[in-house]
């Protein structure tokens, strides 16, 4: 199962900061549903992770990663926040429904039931296929 020490070992540590995200603050979880970090992650780190992890990594938005759980939120920024234990493993369900990014097999998949647009470096996949890919 993947761990934060694989993507330490990957070039990614929790809480990085790109200036060329492609992810901002993106929530990383494994197949067991667990949030195993969070941060930028750019071309360059999803190319790698591709390339070199033999574990599914989910990305997910900032939003649906921690601003959708934030139970209490003294300011503007979300330092001082209090989350609910949902953060930590919302579950696979919850996944599939709102990963943004999927990285499997050597590949980065682009999960999105509208956009039509992609990187060239992605391909697209529909929430149902992405469902399918996490089953």
């Amino acid at each position: 199962m993947l761990t934060i020490e694989q993507m330490k070992k990957n070039g990614c540590h929790d809480g990085q900061i790109r200036s060329d995200d492609t992810v901002h603050n993106g929530g990383w979880y494994n197949l067991a549903g667990e949030k195993i970090g969070w941060g930028d992650l750019s071309k360059e780190d999803l190319t790698r992770l591709a390339k070199n992890l033999d574990d599914t990594l989910i990305i997910l938005s900032e939003h649906d990663s921690f601003w959708t759980f934030v139970t209490k939120n003294p300011g503007p920024t979300g330092a001082f926040s209090s989350t609910s234990e949902k953060e930590k493993n919302p579950g696979l369900e919850y996944l599939w429904q709102k990963a943004r990014y999927i990285v499997q097999d050597k590949q980065i998949l682009f999960v999105s039931d509208y956009d039509k647009q992609y990187q060239d470096y992605t391909r697209r996949i529909t929430r149902e296929k992405a469902k399918a890919v996490l089953s």
